[in-house]
Order: C-alpha cells, then structure tokens, then sequence
C-alpha cells in the first residue's frame, strides 16, 4: 500500500514539474520598421539641420515547446495474406501392360484304373 502510494505522489510530482516548467508557446519581438530622427533647430542658419535615418529590418523569435505525457500507448496492427503464386498439378500417367502368352495345352495320357484284384475269404 505505501509502494502504491509513494508511486502516485512521485508520478504527481513529475506531472507538476513538466507542467510548471514551460515556457510560452511562442514569443514574437517585433521592432518598428523603421524610425526617423532629425536634430533640432536652435539658431537659423544657412546651412540645413544634420538628419539621421535608421531603418531596422522587422524580426521575428518564435519558441515551440513540445511536451510528453507521461504515459504513451502504442498500438501496432499486422496483417499478412499468402496467396500461393502456383497450383501443384498431378498427372499419374499409368504404364503397366499385361500381356497374356498362351501356353500350349499338351495331354498326358492318363492311365487306366487298376484293375479290381479278387479277394478270396481266408476261412472256408
């Protein structure tokens, strides 16, 4: 609680010294155009009164004082699209080949059945 406390007087007090530190915003000298003295007649004489002209260029000061505040947020927005430049294509080319070879059918003779044997009784 005293760490939180302490935080905001110290956050205060650094808001209040940049605030009361500032110059104007902006400060203009301006100076007449031009200005014109002659000296004055004391006594008429013949020969004519000295005069001095000076002429001043008008010139300008501007102050800019910029200021922070100080918390600042920042916000960043990214957003990528992939678009696929090539389509795969697939061709399955098929390359098998059957070939059927007849066999030539040859005939084995088959033998005859046995001939049944009699059979004769042992006991009369």
């Amino acid at each position: 609680m005293k760490s939180r406390l302490l935080l905001l007087v110290l956050a205060v007090s650094l808001f209040a010294v940049a605030c009361g530190n500032q110059p104007p915003a902006a400060e203009v000298a301006v100076v007449p155009p031009s200005v014109t003295t002659s000296a004055p007649e004391t006594e008429p004489s013949d020969t004519p009164a000295p005069t001095a002209t000076v002429e001043n260029t008008p010139t300008a000061t501007e102050t800019a004082t910029a200021t922070s505040s100080p918390t600042a947020t920042a916000t960043a927005t990214a957003t990528a699209t992939a678009t696929p430049t090539s389509t795969p294509t697939e061709t399955a080319t098929p390359t098998e080949t059957a070939t059927n070879t007849p066999v030539p059918a040859t005939a084995t003779p088959v033998p005859p059945p046995p001939t049944p044997v009699p059979q004769v009784p042992l006991y009369p």
